[in-house]
């Protein structure tokens, strides 16, 4: 068969699509096209602006800072109910002193001559011991006698006293937290035996004692002597 001969307009059609072929096809951007979730209940279409979401986001910083600040109030008021609520009063104060190396008989002693007291007073007298102004009485032969009103035999019993005025101040710190009146309070306590180990050899014991005071409140109190109201004299 013969071969068709290639004509002007063949070769005219041929260049013309191999031109379509080479053409750019440029693609123009997608519309947003509005969801499902962007549909009210009525089925309209619901576009949010830039200038609506950002008044949305200004009211929720207000509900929150209004929300903060209702925190804020209840906690101060929580923390002023708490001081204004008033404070159980007691009538009674507890001290202890547990494993101490004094005296049995010396702390019986003190404690007698102690009891019926105010703090103030029992802590002066104590005080006038340390110093030898003042004795203890005590009872037993072979004890000296001493000076004072009342009092035939006595001792000076220096460690029961420096114990005994460390654990009567710890009582009067007590009593003023628990709001005790000391004006009208008095004193009382008792001793009981520790466990008392050896000493080295085996022959002997140490001294080991228990000790509380309490304090409690009474309709009336003995007053304090006129000696012990006045400023103690140091002598040089």
């Amino acid at each position: 068969m013969e071969q068709e001969k290639p004509t002007e307009d063949n070769m005219d059609k041929k260049i013309e699509e191999k031109t379509e072929e080479k053409k750019v096809v440029v693609e123009t951007p997608k519309q947003h096209t509005p969801s499902k979730k962007d549909a009210g209940q009525d089925g309209e279409v619901k576009v949010e602006s830039k200038g609506d979401l950002e008044t949305q986001k200004a009211e929720t910083k207000e509900k929150e800072d209004v929300e903060h600040a209702g925190e804020k109030e209840k906690a101060q008021a929580e923390k002023k109910a708490k001081k204004e609520k008033k404070v159980v009063k007691k009538t009674e104060a507890v001290a202890r002193g547990h494993d101490l190396g004094i005296s049995k008989k010396h702390c019986m002693a003190i404690l007698e001559f102690i009891r019926g007291r105010r703090i103030d007073e029992a802590i002066m007298i104590l005080e006038r011991v340390l110093r030898k102004r003042q004795a203890i009485p005590f009872r037993g032969y072979e004890i000296p006698h001493r000076k004072g009103k009342g009092i035939s035999e006595g001792r000076y019993p220096r460690n029961a006293s420096k114990e005994m005025i460390r654990i009567l101040k710890s009582l009067q710190a007590n009593a003023s937290t628990v709001n005790v009146d000391l004006d009208k309070a008095v004193l009382s306590g008792k001793v009981n035996d520790a466990s008392r180990p050896f000493k080295r050899g085996g022959s002997q014991r140490f001294k080991r004692v228990h000790v509380e005071v309490w304090v409690k409140e009474v309709v009336q109190a003995k007053k304090m002597s006129k000696k012990l109201e006045k400023p103690m004299e140091v002598k040089k």
